[in-house]
């Protein structure tokens, strides 16, 4: 298995490439990963662009970020046509794609201190129900699905990483107190963030 790691420093296009940038449908948001399969016609192309890379992390010189940076994106695009491939539900207009991307990215950007539908609807210059009726329509997830995803995914991160306690992860999510972090929890994966805690 291969594996890329990468971090926004290194590669991040937030205005310029809006489908292979941090706001494109390969990042659609943290909380759901895409799911590819390389089809078997595919794989010699894939494998060649490995062993250049491969190659290119034995140099150097000066140049060695810039294609490094540019291999990753060649790597992206491939998987982008596949992704679009594999996935006849993904809106085929622009709008809708835009928003969706949108209002992920802005999630993303945003999910500890805006923790509502209408606070990213104010953002995007929409209602609410305009969200809910576009993500409806093109995607298997809620508006506030997205939003409290993110907000659980934080939320475990910050219990098996950190020694913050509950109480102080809970304002930092923007909860109003521990009661109803810990009711969010418990109804999201079925155990207090205590328990979840727990080695």
């Amino acid at each position: 298995m291969n594996v890329i790691q990468f971090n926004r420093a290194f590669y991040c296009i937030d205005d310029s490439d809006h489908e292979t940038g941090c706001k494109g449908l390969l990042f659609f948001g943290a909380s759901k990963i895409p799911k590819i399969a390389i089809p078997k016609k595919k794989k010699k192309q894939f494998h060649l662009l490995w062993e250049v890379l491969m190659m290119e992390m034995e140099e150097s010189d000066d140049l060695k970020l810039e294609m490094l940076r540019n291999l990753l994106k060649r790597f992206l695009i491939l998987f982008l046509r596949i992704y679009k491939n594999q996935n006849d539900s993904l809106p085929n207009d622009n709008i809708s794609i835009g928003l969706i991307r949108e209002y992920n990215f802005l999630v993303e950007k945003n999910y500890k201190e805006l923790t509502k539908v209408s606070d990213y609807a104010k953002l995007l210059f929409k209602s609410p129900k305009t969200l809910s009726n576009i993500f409806k329509k093109y995607i298997d997830r809620t508006p506030i699905q997205i939003i409290n995803e993110r907000r659980l995914l934080e939320a475990k991160r910050l219990l098996k990483y950190t020694e913050k306690s509950v109480q102080d992860i809970a304002y930092e999510l923007n909860f109003k107190d521990v009661p109803s972090f810990s009711n969010f929890f418990s109804s999201q994966i079925g155990i207090p963030p205590s328990k979840f805690r727990l080695p």
